[in-house]
């Protein structure tokens, strides 16, 4: 089983001096610990010691770090800083005692720890970015539970985040907006599709402020969702203007409306004074023609 693993897996025994521990001599060594070894390590880790194989600086911090473990048992389980080679690596190792040994397994975590630390300046540069941005943002779990709330946000409503986590933050928008807004929510979440709404949210003075609401999906390579970043823009003058322009053509429509009913009657009108007139004219004519 040790053969086959992908972890390394060692046992060392002590090396005293004067009745104090020294060092540390590898007694045995899976081939995965073999293959982390250092470069210039002929025939393997057995056999060898750690102050042989490692430069002053990591020899005395491995023989610091296995010596307590025979006191104590153990295990410990812990991320070291070890350089081999002359290159920085990070370990993810564990040690217990075993009789008067240490047995150690340990993975080389460094390509890890350096994606989770890039994964971490990144999160930090979109923090920076949506707490700079006049939108009030959020950001969602893939199963649509809300887990960020900007200061934005805060500010506008005037809650605490914690209140409006989950599905909290539905509380803000308008009783009248509120099931068409989490049922487009819901759809989104289902169906892996954008949001995008207007609705009213309530301002910390209890004023309602239209917002246009859009949320997007990230995703991973596998095509899995594995967030939402949301944002909401102040739109309530843009709204009313709207608004305002439907009401001045609704009231346009009606005088135009009048206005082609007046015709219409005056033209009815017009059509029908014609219309007596020709028959004046007829009876006129008839008349004179008895009359000669």
């Amino acid at each position: 089983a040790q053969h086959a693993s992908r972890d390394g897996f060692v046992i060392m025994e002590p090396i005293r001096a004067r009745g104090e521990i020294v060092d540390f001599r590898w007694t045995y060594a899976n081939p995965a610990a073999d293959r982390m070894a250092p470069a210039d390590t002929t025939g393997g880790l057995t056999g060898r010691t750690i102050t042989e194989l490692f430069d002053p600086e990591t020899a005395p911090a491995m023989v610091a770090r296995l010596t307590p473990i025979l006191d104590t048992g153990g295990p410990d389980d812990i991320e070291v800083r070890r350089v081999i080679d002359g290159k920085e690596h990070w370990m993810r190792s564990s040690a217990v005692r075993l009789r008067d040994s240490v047995a150690v397994t340990f993975r080389d975590v460094t390509d890890q720890r350096a994606a989770d630390q890039a994964l971490k300046a990144g999160a930090a540069q979109v923090r920076a970015v949506m707490e700079s941005l006049p939108q009030v943002m959020w950001s969602s779990r893939p199963d649509g539970h809300c887990d960020y709330l900007s200061p934005q946000w805060v500010k506008f409503t005037g809650v605490a985040p914690k209140a409006h986590r989950g599905r909290g933050w539905l509380d803000a928008v308008h009783p009248e907006d509120r099931d068409d807004v989490a049922e487009a929510w819901d759809q989104a979440m289902r169906h892996a599709l954008p949001f995008d709404m207007e609705y009213r949210l309530r301002r910390q003075d209890g004023a309602w402020r239209w917002f246009n609401g859009r949320a997007s999906a990230v995703r991973d390579e596998a095509g899995e969702i594995t967030r939402w970043f949301g944002a909401a823009s102040d739109i309530t003058e843009i709204v009313e203007a709207r608004h305002d322009l439907e009401a001045r053509v609704a009231e346009r429509t009606r005088e135009l409306k009048e206005s082609l009913e007046d015709r219409a009657r005056a033209e009815a009108a017009l059509a029908q004074a014609q219309r007596l007139e020709t028959v004046g004219r007829l009876t006129g004519g008839v008349a004179h023609d008895f009359n000669n």
